[in-house]
C-alpha cells in the first residue's frame, strides 16, 4: 500500500512539474539577451565633434575605428573613420540591462551577425560610392529611441555601433533621458 502511495506522489509530482514547464512566458524581456540583433546594451558616448565623453552602461557594439556622433544626438549624424565601408544600415533596437554578470564588451566583439539577418530590420540602407572621411546621415524622422548602425565592408567585416536619437531634444547631452528610456 505504501509503494502504491509513493508511486502516485511521484507521479503526481511529475504532472505538476510538467504543468508548470508548459505555462507560456509572458515576459519579452526573457528573449532578450546582449548579443541579440536588435538589442542595445549600452554605448560610447560622443559630442558633437566626435569626441568620447563617457560611457553610458556597457556596449554591445564593435565599432572598430568608425564613429558615429553626437551619440546621443537629435538625427543628424556624423560617421568618420569609413574609408572602406561600402554600406551602412540602421536598424531599431531595444535597450536591456543585462542582470547576469557577463563581460559584454569582450563577448560583443566575438558577436557575428549575417547581412541578411541586419537586413530583417533595417529602416535605413545606403550604400556607398566611393570612399570617404566623413558622411552624415539624417534620422531626424525616426522616433525617439535606440538603433544600431551597421558599417558593412565585406561578409566578414561587419561593424557596428549603438546609438540614441531623439529628435525633439537639442540640449544633448541628457543622459538621464538614456536611463528613463531603458530603466
Amino acid at each position: 500500500m505504501s509503494l502504491n502511495l509513493s508511486t502516485s506522489a511521484v507521479f503526481l509530482l511529475f504532472i505538476c512539474i510538467s504543468l508548470v514547464s508548459c505555462e507560456p512566458d509572458d515576459d519579452p524581456a526573457k528573449d532578450l539577451k546582449y548579443s541579440s540583433i536588435d538589442v542595445v546594451t549600452g554605448m560610447d558616448l560622443f559630442d558633437a565633434n566626435g569626441q568620447a565623453i563617457g560611457r553610458w552602461r556597457e556596449p554591445n557594439d564593435k565599432r572598430g575605428n568608425i564613429t558615429a556622433f553626437p551619440v546621443p544626438g537629435n538625427g543628424n549624424v556624423a560617421i568618420i573613420g569609413i574609408q572602406n565601408i561600402k554600406r551602412i544600415l540602421v536598424i531599431p533596437s531595444t535597450c536591456f540591462r543585462d542582470t547576469v554578470t557577463e563581460d559584454i564588451i569582450g563577448l560583443s566583439q566575438s558577436t557575428a551577425y549575417d547581412i541578411e539577418d541586419i537586413e530583417e530590420f533595417k529602416l535605413l540602407d545606403q550604400s556607398l560610392e566611393m570612399s570617404s572621411e566623413i558622411i552624415n546621415l539624417n534620422l531626424s524622422d525616426l522616433n525617439a529611441g535606440f538603433y544600431k548602425i551597421f558599417y558593412i565592408e565585406n561578409e566578414e567585416s561587419i561593424f557596428r555601433q549603438n546609438i540614441y536619437i531623439d529628435p525633439n531634444v537639442n540640449n544633448f547631452p541628457d543622459f538621464t533621458a538614456l536611463d528613463t528610456a531603458c530603466p
